[in-house]
């Protein structure tokens, strides 16, 4: 019997060594599907691992190689092993019936058989095949999703009394943590002590309030490295948009810091250059006018500077420099600028 084909449609192979029976099969179902025909069991699994179809009608008794042994066969293969097999016989015995599902039969069809019958029995299995693949697609694309974003975005899922349920990979690598040492801990093992309570009390009171936090703040990795980071705290959701705790995203900000520090300070002295005292005085300028707070400003002129370089050299010169502005530093702590003439 010639072979009949149709790109567009599923594809069903029909196996059996009887000629009338594959005629009886095709007329059936050529209307809806891409028929493939085997007349034995070397050329069924052949085709199965050639044409992949959606589907395989195989016939229990044929000579050689009977329908269990080429259905042990077929599901053996990982390329093949999902394709449904609804078995066609004439068997009547329930052990037959038994035996066929333990090879991994999805359905069992005695002959003679109703075109209408088959029909039904055919859609209801591809569909249900065709509906698994396309999960097992998505499943697979969602994995490797997953994992590319495990691997390169530095995240954690956070509860709402700040402990850490999951460190991604790259959360791990970047914070020089092992997830072990992460899972289950309070998101604060990391704080750099560097931070406000103040920074603290604003970022509880927002991610409390169901609302995104966003800042720069210097935390401290599990090997006690202390790093820049753009943090950025969002509220989390089950699949019932049930608020559940809050995902916390980190990037690292050190060359940016690096690079803002250096163009906002005295390279020597390390204090701030014009355009930060500029800034810093704008922002004192402006809390003082809202509340009150006052600020303080040490003007420092040392005369004749330009003998010390001339008698002893710049590095001298460099060095008391140094010298002077630390003292002055341990002096008063609390002094937020340093202005510092020489001539």
């Amino acid at each position: 019997m010639k072979q009949i084909t149709n790109v567009n449609k599923p594809k069903v192979l029909v196996v059996d060594d009887e000629p009338t029976n594959i005629h009886v099969a095709a007329k059936a179902l050529e209307e809806s599907y891409e028929l493939l025909v085997a007349t034995d069991g070397k050329k069924a699994i052949e085709t199965t691992n050639e044409q992949l179809p959606d589907l395989v009608l195989l016939d229990i008794m044929m000579p050689e190689m009977d329908g269990f042994e080429v259905a042990q066969r077929i599901h053996s293969n990982p390329l093949t092993k999902n394709i449904p097999i609804i078995f066609l016989t004439a068997k009547q015995h329930q052990e037959d019936v038994k035996q066929g599902f333990q090879f991994g039969a999805k359905d069992y069809i005695r002959k003679p058989f109703k075109p209408d019958e088959l029909q039904a029995r055919v859609a209801s299995q591809i569909e249900a095949y065709t509906l698994q693949e396309r999960l097992d697609r998505e499943l697979k694309i969602r994995k490797q999703n997953w994992k590319m974003l495990d691997d390169n975005v530095a995240f954690a899922f956070v509860s709402f009394n700040g402990e850490i349920e999951y460190a991604s990979n790259a959360f791990c690598q970047e914070f020089r943590c092992k997830p072990e040492e992460l899972q289950g801990k309070n998101f604060n093992m990391l704080s750099s002590g560097e931070t406000t309570q103040e920074f603290y009390k604003e970022l509880w009171t927002t991610i409390s309030s169901e609302k995104p936090f966003e800042s720069e703040i210097l935390d401290k990795t599990c090997n006690g490295e202390l790093h820049w980071y753009h943090s950025t705290i969002v509220p989390r959701y089950d699949e019932d948009k049930t608020w559940i705790g809050y995902t916390a995203f980190y990037k690292n900000i050190d060359d940016k810091i690096k690079l803002k520090q250096l163009s906002e300070r005295d390279n020597l002295t390390g204090l701030a250059n014009r355009l930060r005292l500029n800034n810093i005085l704008d922002d004192n300028a402006e809390q003082f006018a809202r509340h009150g707070y006052p600020f303080s400003i040490i003007l420092l002129d040392l005369d004749y500077f330009k003998n010390i370089n001339d008698q002893h050299g710049h590095q001298i010169g460099d060095l008391i420099l140094k010298e002077l502005i630390c003292s002055i530093l341990v002096f008063n702590l609390y002094t937020k600028w340093i202005i510092l003439l020489t001539s």
